[in-house]
């Protein structure tokens, strides 16, 4: 199995789908970091992961706040969403680093790339381009988290 493939998201209801796959997939924990222009929907995933979750609150970009936490209703997980877009830099600061070893964190990570030291730690790196019509190219690359990146390639893999 390659470590990379892409498909096509053709609409608001593809990416919801994405978001049940990753919350099925993610049975304990796990990082996402999500990279792709603005405006490209690493928030709509990480609201479709959420409400996946089981998580009623209404999940928001954290760019401003860089990390927010809601709590997975009926379990002891946490659902940890971070905006890197507005960071010096520092991620050590922000406390993002003890979510990435915390087993019961799920932690989904925009703008990953602004943050290299992040690569380290066993993530699933989702790629989102826009195309020239309303879909989206997503392209998953396994860095450690094989469950998940087998179940989405599985699903989602041209055969």
């Amino acid at each position: 199995m390659d470590d990379s493939f892409s498909f096509t998201l053709r609409s608001a209801a593809d990416t919801e789908e994405l978001g049940a796959h990753l919350a099925h997939l993610i049975s304990a924990s796990g990082a996402l970091f999500v990279d792709g222009p603005l405006g490209a929907g690493k928030t709509t995933l990480a609201q479709a992961l959420g409400k996946n979750l089981g998580i009623a609150d209404v999940i928001t970009s954290p760019t401003f706040a860089f990390v927010n936490e809601y709590p997975v209703p009926n379990s002891t997980r946490l659902f940890v969403h971070a905006d890197l877009y507005r960071t010096d830099g520092d991620v050590m600061t922000l406390g993002l680093v003890d979510y990435l070893h915390d087993k019961s964190a799920i932690t989904f990570v925009e703008w990953s790339e602004r943050e290299r030291d992040l690569e380290k730690y066993p993530h699933l790196h989702i790629t989102i381009s826009l195309d020239q019509s309303e879909s989206r190219t997503i392209s998953i690359a396994n860095h450690g988290c094989d469950t998940i990146y087998k179940g989405l390639h599985d699903v989602y893999a041209i055969h």
